[in-house]
Parts: structure tokens; sequence; C-alpha cells
């Protein structure tokens, strides 16, 4: 099938389907190995750090996959991704303990520190301990909530790239990237650091064919747009970490070959 007509499938495909509709791209067989390598790179699995607020950051970072949780008084235009991962664990029977019961489950809530002195000064409250067993409960789900992120991810993209006039290129290069084990963990990867945004400008900056080498692409080219961003930040802290981003990203190379 040429790609014109693919395109065209996929948004016949999509129309019957809310937005928030999973797409199944990510086979169960590989959900757990991922998660576990997204958890290595973000803590190297250290069950201390499934709670923490970084030196310099704007809010703590929750759970395997580091999901941000701003308070109020941030800058963020948005409460961070947490408030999504409480979403799909209530609705997978794991509703916040009681300890957090005044918290809003919506997508909207906020992370109830004003600053990581605070954050720190609680680290081993009743509250905070028991957002801590909860993360600990549910590390499975965890897994699965973010490559169903990456599912949902489609249709975001789509969208956009139909903008741009793109939509051939980016759903070419989408499917090139998620027909190895390797693309299917870099894409779960890189939207869990980067976000759906820097995904897209990675896709559209792609121009291979094969996909035996679309992963080696796809690494060169996320390293590339990485270095632009922390370079052009005002943040120390972008630039800071980017040692560390690049080392990440280099994994997907090897996805399936360790533990």
């Amino acid at each position: 099938m040429n790609c014109k007509k693919l395109v065209g499938r996929l948004w016949i495909f999509l129309s019957f389907f809310p937005s928030t509709c999973a797409i199944t791209l990510i086979p169960s067989k590989e959900i757990e190995l991922i998660g576990w390598q997204v958890w290595q790179n973000e803590s190297s699995r250290n069950l201390k750090k499934l709670l923490a607020w970084n030196n310099g950051e704007e809010g703590p970072s929750v759970g395997i996959a580091h999901f941000t949780w701003y308070p109020a008084n941030s800058s963020r235009p948005n409460a961070g991704t947490f408030p999504e991962l409480v979403e799909f664990l209530k609705k997978n029977g794991h509703p916040l303990p009681k300890e957090l019961g005044h918290l809003k489950e919506t997508k909207t809530f906020y992370a109830p520190w004003s600053s990581r002195q605070e954050f720190l000064a609680q680290l081993y409250s009743p509250r905070t301990q028991a957002l801590r067993h909860y993360l600990l409960s549910t590390i499975a789900l965890q897994m699965k909530f973010i490559a169903q992120r990456t599912e949902n991810a489609l249709p975001i993209l789509m969208r956009v790239a139909r903008k741009n006039q793109q939509e051939e290129h980016v759903i070419y290069q989408f499917k090139r990237l998620l027909s190895t084990a390797q693309g299917r963990y870099a894409a779960v990867d890189f939207i869990n650091l980067s976000g759906e945004g820097g995904f897209y400008t990675v896709l559209v900056n792609l121009h291979g064919k094969s996909s035996t080498d679309a992963v080696k692409e796809f690494c060169t080219v996320a390293q590339s747009v990485l270095t632009k961003q922390a370079h052009r930040s005002l943040n120390n802290q972008a630039r800071h970490w980017l040692p560390g981003w690049k080392n990440r990203i280099n994994t997907y190379l090897y996805f399936g070959q360790y533990k």
C-alpha cells in the first residue's frame, strides 16, 4: 500500500474513535521490558527515587518514569503528567490513598508542596509515605501507562502533521520506527523524555526509507534536537543533563540485549 493510501485509511480509522482511545502499537510482551528500561533510565530503578524533587526543578518527579507534578505556583501551564497517571490508575482500580484524598483526581490537580524545601521537610510525613507506597504498589500499571501514552500520541501527531501538510512523511517515519522492538522502545522512552512535541520534531527530520537503520537515524536526530534545545534554553539544567540524555538515547540501539 502506498503512503497516501495508508494516511487516508488511518484518518478514516481515527475518525471513529475519541482522541483518548488507545490504538495497540506496543505488543503486550514488550511493555514490561520497556517499562523496566525506562525506570533504569530515570533513576537506575532506585526505589528511593520513586518520589524525588531534584534541585533546580519546578516540581517533584514521581513514579518509575519520573512523571512531572508541578505546584500551583510554578511557571508551568499545567500540573504535569502525574495527574494523568493518577486518572489512569483510578480507572484500573487504584484510586489515591485516603491520606491524599483531599486532592482532586483530575488532570489538573497540583502538587501539594509549594517548594522543594517544603517537600523535603515532609519527606517522611504520613501523606508522603502513603504516596510512596501507592507508587510501589502500581509499578506494573505505570509500565502500561507509559506504553499507552505512546499509543495515544498518534492522533496528536497526525493532527499537527495535517496542519503542516506533513502527514504522509510523519506516518511513514512513525511506522518505520515502530517496526522493530528497538524502535518501539525508542518511541516510548523519547516521548517520556521530551514529550509528544519533541518526538514530532524528530520524526519530521527523519528521511531514511529502511526499517533496519531507523533507530540509528532516530538516535542521531534526537541527540541533535536535544542539543539545540539545550543550548537555546535559558535554563542551565538542560545543558547539565544533556550528556546523560545522549547516553540514554544510545540505549535505543541495544534494547533487548541486556536487562
